[in-house]
């Protein structure tokens, strides 16, 4: 699926001037951003809230499952 997208031209040109040889616009948009994507593993193990805090999240967010497919 493609999409189009307006971009100013100083943002344009900063775009053309990372692009590699050869490298499409959407390929360089994904290089860029790689960085600030994350896999939900990333932040496995890093809660330093309390358990209470922890269970009671994890309720709300069964209950609002709960409600949406009701």
């Amino acid at each position: 699926m493609a999409t189009t997208v307006s971009l100013s031209e100083e943002a344009y040109r900063a775009l053309k001037s990372v692009q590699h040889p050869g490298q499409s616009f959407s390929d360089a948009v994904l290089a860029i951003t790689a960085a600030q994507r994350r896999r939900a593993l990333d932040f496995a193990g890093r809660w330093h809230g309390s358990r209470r805090e922890m269970d009671a999240i994890f309720l709300r967010v069964a209950t609002d499952r709960r409600r949406s497919r009701a």
